[in-house]
Protein backbone atom coordinates (compact mmCIF):
# COMPACT_ATOMS: atom_id res chain seq x y z
CA UNK A 1 0.00 0.00 0.00
CA UNK A 2 1.24 3.53 -0.78
CA UNK A 3 0.91 6.37 1.81
CA UNK A 4 2.13 8.78 -0.48
CA UNK A 5 3.77 9.04 -4.27
CA UNK A 6 5.70 11.46 -6.04
CA UNK A 7 2.51 14.62 -6.72
CA UNK A 8 -0.19 13.26 -5.11
CA UNK A 9 -1.13 15.85 -2.96
CA UNK A 10 2.06 17.71 -4.14
CA UNK A 11 4.06 15.45 -2.52
CA UNK A 12 7.61 15.28 -2.47
CA UNK A 13 7.72 12.02 -1.14
CA UNK A 14 6.60 8.17 -1.52
CA UNK A 15 5.95 5.90 1.30
CA UNK A 16 4.86 2.62 0.98
CA UNK A 17 4.82 -0.60 3.26
CA UNK A 18 7.12 -3.14 1.26
CA UNK A 19 6.41 -6.74 1.01
CA UNK A 20 10.04 -7.00 2.23
CA UNK A 21 8.89 -6.07 6.18
CA UNK A 22 9.57 -2.77 6.54
CA UNK A 23 8.05 0.63 5.41
CA UNK A 24 9.85 2.24 2.76
CA UNK A 25 10.97 5.99 1.45
CA UNK A 26 11.45 5.00 -2.42
CA UNK A 27 14.05 7.14 -3.60
CA UNK A 28 14.88 8.97 -0.62
CA UNK A 29 15.87 12.90 -1.55
CA UNK A 30 17.77 12.45 2.06
CA UNK A 31 19.90 9.19 0.84
CA UNK A 32 23.34 9.88 0.68
CA UNK A 33 24.20 8.83 -2.45
CA UNK A 34 21.90 7.77 -5.86
CA UNK A 35 18.32 8.93 -3.99
CA UNK A 36 18.99 5.69 -2.16
CA UNK A 37 15.51 3.90 -0.35
CA UNK A 38 15.11 4.60 3.10
CA UNK A 39 14.10 1.56 5.30
CA UNK A 40 11.95 1.99 8.54
CA UNK A 41 11.38 -1.20 10.45
CA UNK A 42 8.28 0.93 12.81
CA UNK A 43 5.52 3.44 12.20
CA UNK A 44 7.44 5.88 14.65
CA UNK A 45 10.79 5.56 12.89
CA UNK A 46 9.36 6.38 9.35
CA UNK A 47 7.68 9.10 10.90
CA UNK A 48 11.03 10.69 12.35
CA UNK A 49 12.27 10.67 9.23
CA UNK A 50 9.67 11.88 7.09
CA UNK A 51 9.54 14.94 9.47
CA UNK A 52 13.31 15.78 8.65
CA UNK A 53 11.62 15.59 4.79
CA UNK A 54 9.41 18.27 6.48
CA UNK A 55 12.65 19.84 7.67
CA UNK A 56 14.63 20.32 4.14
CA UNK A 57 11.64 22.09 2.76
CA UNK A 58 9.92 18.12 0.93
CA UNK A 59 5.88 18.46 1.11
CA UNK A 60 4.61 15.67 2.83
CA UNK A 61 0.94 15.89 2.88
CA UNK A 62 -1.02 15.52 6.03
CA UNK A 63 -2.17 12.18 5.14
CA UNK A 64 0.65 9.86 5.22
CA UNK A 65 0.97 10.67 8.95
CA UNK A 66 -2.41 10.10 9.80
CA UNK A 67 -2.71 6.82 6.83
CA UNK A 68 0.55 5.25 8.88
CA UNK A 69 -0.70 5.63 12.34
CA UNK A 70 -4.38 4.23 11.51
CA UNK A 71 -2.72 1.15 9.52
CA UNK A 72 0.01 0.64 12.23
CA UNK A 73 -0.84 -2.21 14.13
CA UNK A 74 -1.63 -4.68 10.89
CA UNK A 75 1.77 -3.52 9.27
CA UNK A 76 3.15 -4.24 12.34
CA UNK A 77 2.39 -7.21 12.46
CA UNK A 78 3.24 -8.02 8.51
CA UNK A 79 6.63 -6.39 9.89
CA UNK A 80 7.30 -9.11 12.54
CA UNK A 81 5.68 -11.62 10.80
CA UNK A 82 8.33 -11.09 7.91
CA UNK A 83 11.25 -10.74 11.09
CA UNK A 84 10.08 -14.32 12.00
CA UNK A 85 10.46 -15.92 8.54
CA UNK A 86 13.73 -14.32 7.57
CA UNK A 87 15.23 -15.21 10.76
CA UNK A 88 14.24 -19.00 10.20
CA UNK A 89 16.32 -18.96 6.85
CA UNK A 90 19.34 -18.45 8.23
CA UNK A 91 21.08 -20.88 11.42
CA UNK A 92 21.91 -19.07 14.49
CA UNK A 93 25.30 -19.95 13.88
CA UNK A 94 25.10 -18.46 9.97
CA UNK A 95 28.51 -16.53 9.97
CA UNK A 96 30.24 -19.76 11.43
CA UNK A 97 28.62 -21.51 8.82
CA UNK A 98 29.28 -19.33 6.24
CA UNK A 99 33.43 -19.04 7.10
CA UNK A 100 33.76 -23.31 7.25
CA UNK A 101 32.57 -23.16 3.87
CA UNK A 102 35.07 -20.10 2.81
CA UNK A 103 37.65 -22.11 4.20
CA UNK A 104 36.95 -25.23 2.82
CA UNK A 105 36.48 -23.46 -0.88
CA UNK A 106 39.95 -22.09 -0.14
CA UNK A 107 41.35 -25.31 0.61
CA UNK A 108 40.02 -26.69 -2.28
CA UNK A 109 41.38 -24.35 -4.55
CA UNK A 110 45.02 -25.11 -2.45
CA UNK A 111 44.45 -28.18 -3.74
CA UNK A 112 43.72 -28.14 -7.32
CA UNK A 113 47.03 -25.78 -7.35
CA UNK A 114 49.59 -28.11 -5.70
CA UNK A 115 48.18 -30.89 -8.18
Amino acid sequence: MSYARFGWDDSDVYVFLHVGGFIECCACALAHEDWEPFHAGGTQTMVDHLKKHELSGHVVPLSVYERLWEDHEENMEFIRDKEKHYSKELPEDWLKTLEEIRNKIAQAEENNESQ
